[in-house]
C-alpha cells in the first residue's frame, strides 16, 4: 500500500479519484446491480458501489481479490456487517462517500476485516465512540472523516493518539484554535493533517501558530477547500 500523503484523502477518493494507490491499473468497476456484478470479473481489485440492496450485496464476495471498494452514497451499516462476512483476506481501503446511515455500528463490522489501512468516512454518522473504536481496535494507518456532523474535538485527539495513524482529515466546522493545537500536540505517529474548510471557517485561526506547532511534531498541515488541499 502506498502511504505517500493522499492529495484529499479518502472520503473524496469515489469523486474525485485523488489517491491512486489501489494498484489495480484500470479505472474501478462501478457496480449498481446484479447483473454488473455478475458481468464484472471475479478478479477485479477495485470497485465502486450504489443503489445495491443488501441482498445484492452479498453477492460481492465473488471478488476474492478485492483491494479497495468505495460507496457511495446510501451506505449502511447492514452492507458493512454484510461485507466483513465475506472473507475477503486482501481488501485494504474502505471509502464510505455521503453514507449517513453509517454509524459506530459500522465501524464495529469492519473490525472483522484485519487487513483494512485506509478508511474513508466522509458524510457518515460514525461519532466520537466509533472514533475511540479505531483508534484502539483498528490498525489503520489513514482516516479521513470530513463532514461527520458527530465528531468532535474528543474524537479526533483520540484518532491523533493512535499507536498506527500517520494520515488524519477532518472538517475544520467549529473546531477552535486550541483544539487543534491540543490534537497536533497530542498526536503521537501522525504527520499528515487535511482539514476541510469551508467558507471563513479558518478566520479566526491563528495560523502561523498552528504551522508552528505542527512544524515542531513533524507534520504537514493542509487546508482542502473544493477538493484542492494546499499548505496552510
Amino acid at each position: 500500500m502506498k502511504t505517500a500523503p493522499w492529495r484529499v484523502l479518502l472520503g473524496s477518493l469515489a469523486a474525485i479519484g485523488v489517491i491512486g494507490a489501489t494498484g489495480c491499473g484500470h479505472y474501478p468497476s462501478h457496480l449498481t446491480s446484479r447483473h454488473d456484478i455478475e458481468r464484472t470479473s471475479r478478479t477485479e481489485t477495485h470497485v465502486t458501489v450504489s443503489g445495491l440492496t443488501k441482498e445484492e450485496f452479498a453477492a460481492l464476495s465473488k471478488f476474492h481479490s478485492l483491494y479497495e471498494i468505495d460507496l457511495d452514497g446510501g451506505g449502511t451499516d447492514d452492507q458493512l456487517d454484510v461485507l466483513a462476512r465475506d472473507g475477503f483476506s486482501n481488501l485494504t481501503e474502505v471509502v464510505l462517500t455521503d453514507c449517513p446511515q453509517v454509524t459506530d455500528k459500522g465501524i464495529l463490522s469492519l473490525l472483522r476485516i484485519s487487513t483494512i489501512k485506509g478508511l474513508g468516512l466522509r458524510g457518515t454518522s460514525v461519532s466520537d465512540g466509533g472514533c475511540r473504536i479505531i483508534a484502539s481496535q483498528m490498525k489503520l494507518s489513514e482516516v479521513n472523516l470530513p463532514n461527520c456532523p458527530q465528531v468532535t474535538a474528543n474524537g479526533l485527539l483520540a484518532l491523533a493518539q493512535s499507536e498506527t495513524i500517520e494520515v488524519l482529515g477532518f472538517s475544520l466546522d467549529h473546531l477552535t484554535q486550541a483544539d487543534l493545537v491540543h490534537i497536533i500536540n497530542a498526536a503521537r505517529r501522525v504527520n499528515h493533517i487535511e482539514m476541510d474548510i469551508v467558507g471563513d471557517a479558518d478566520k479566526s485561526l491563528d495560523l502561523p501558530a498552528l504551522r508552528n506547532a505542527a512544524h515542531n511534531k513533524g507534520i504537514s498541515l493542509l487546508g482542502v477547500r473544493k477538493h484542492l488541499a494546499l499548505s496552510l
